[in-house]
């Protein structure tokens, strides 16, 4: 769905 690696969740992808 959203911009997620493998384990970050959408709030530290947001972050990232």
């Amino acid at each position: 769905p959203y911009k997620t690696k493998t384990s970050p969740p959408p709030s530290q992808v947001m972050e990232s």
